[in-house]
């Protein structure tokens, strides 16, 4: 198991005769028919009571699985990534750094999304930082934009607060058919203060709806083009394994997750909550991802929960449970 390494930081007997013994079966015959009969539907009918009770058991669990990871809150719809991924691991040593970058574009793959290959222009950064709040606040003065889609309460707590890890996104709006109405290239902004330091995708705005045929269609999709996670490694306690935090970098990149307090369980968005965390990212959180970046963008805020749902259920009964 590697920790972080931190690059220059500062901071379960009664006997009958024959003839006796054959009228007494020829007469009990019909009961006992019967009798295996009423037990066999008893027994069907628990199976039925049983799955039933499973499967609503599943649904039940999934949906706040969902909804505690804050992704289509609201009225909001998911968003994923429609550019190539180019990641970049900024303020630690780089062996530290290899394994970060090798479990987001590990999760990556299995998920679906694409990877930019090499060399590419980094838009998906990690930042190892002995200072969270105020790397943040620097960028939020830098560049305002890059937080438009943020919401204030989150906002608030990117600029303050104790989170280990705290992380945003630039969202790019477009038509139903995910044509965006400028550039895909997200503009860079350089920071200084971080271990290292590093550039921080800054967004560029822009909506256009387009009319699509298709009373399920919403006619406008989000996606996402720059990704910033910035981890406090005065924060982050003992819960210091690369991989674990690898994984952690690379699922809140991938998405818009908004976890609740608590977070989800069976996620590796407990790593900081639990007790005995997840050590890497959980079959739910793999599930969740795979269904986000297969489902169409251009569908509401109400339809992306459902399908996601949906995927976990399947999930769940594939491990049997």
């Amino acid at each position: 198991m590697r920790h972080v390494r931190l690059a220059k930081a500062r901071s379960g007997s009664l006997l009958l005769t024959l003839p006796l013994l054959l009228p007494s079966l020829i007469a009990a015959a019909p009961v006992l028919a019967q009798d295996k009969a009423a037990a066999n539907t008893t027994a069907a009918s628990g199976d039925v009571v049983v799955v039933g009770a499973r499967m609503k058991e599943r649904r039940e669990r999934a949906r706040a699985f969902v909804h505690a990871t804050g992704i289509a809150r609201g009225q909001q719809p998911a968003a994923r990534w429609i550019v190539p991924l180019c990641p970049k691991i900024v303020g630690v040593a780089p062996e530290t750094a290899a394994i970060v970058h090798q479990r987001i574009s590990m999760l990556a793959r299995e998920v679906g999304a694409l990877l930019a290959p090499a060399p590419c222009t980094a838009n998906a950064i990690v930042t190892f930082t002995d200072d969270a709040p105020g790397l943040t606040r620097r960028v939020m003065a830098r560049a305002p934009d890059q937080f438009r889609d943020v919401p204030p309460p989150w906002r608030d707590a990117l600029s303050g607060g104790d989170a280990p890890v705290r992380w945003w996104h630039v969202i790019k709006t477009g038509d139903a058919d995910g044509v965006p109405p400028v550039s895909l290239q997200p503009v860079f902004v350089q920071v200084a203060g971080g271990i290292g330091g590093g550039g921080l995708p800054m967004g560029e705005g822009g909506v256009q709806q387009r009319y699509k045929e298709g009373a399920i269609s919403s006619q406008a999709t989000r996606a996402i083009i720059g990704a910033s996670v910035v981890i406090d490694v005065n924060r982050i306690g003992q819960r210091n394994d690369a991989h674990a935090l690898g994984d952690y970098a690379a699922l809140v990149a991938l998405a818009e997750f908004r976890p609740a307090t608590p977070p989800p369980p069976d996620s590796i968005l407990g790593l900081f909550e639990e007790t005995a965390p997840p050590a890497t990212a959980t079959p739910s959180d793999v599930a969740l991802l795979k269904q986000l970046y297969a489902i169409p963008l251009d569908r509401e805020a109400k339809a992306h929960r459902r399908l996601l749902a949906k995927a976990l259920v399947g999930a769940q009964g594939r491990r049997g449970r």
